[in-house]
């Protein structure tokens, strides 16, 4: 089970990043996007936009890395991480 390759390790990572970063994200804004939706399954509707952007963001980061042969460092995640949460911000701010 703890056997995987180097394609499964990094989707396992690219995964993590990305449930990390709509978790950083629900705890700043969901209160916000509950608030302001007209109802519930409105909200519920919006984070799951929110996660599926994430989800695809982090996705075309790690392919493009792949196939630029670009190693994962500490600090390239965290410029990921930090870049993804902006624009991620930058493109629902019209949920807020």
């Amino acid at each position: 089970m703890l056997d995987l390759d180097e394609d499964q390790r990094s989707f396992v990572v690219e995964r993590f990043v990305a449930v990390d970063i709509f978790n950083r994200i629900c705890l700043d804004i969901a209160k916000a996007i509950q608030d302001k939706a007209p109802t519930g399954a409105v909200a519920l509707g919006r984070l799951r936009d929110i996660k599926n952007y994430i989800r695809e963001t982090v996705s075309s980061i790690f392919r493009r890395n792949r196939a630029a042969g670009t190693t994962l460092t500490a600090r390239r995640m965290a410029t990921i991480v930090n870049q993804t949460i902006q624009e991620t911000f930058q493109v629902f701010e019209g949920f807020l």
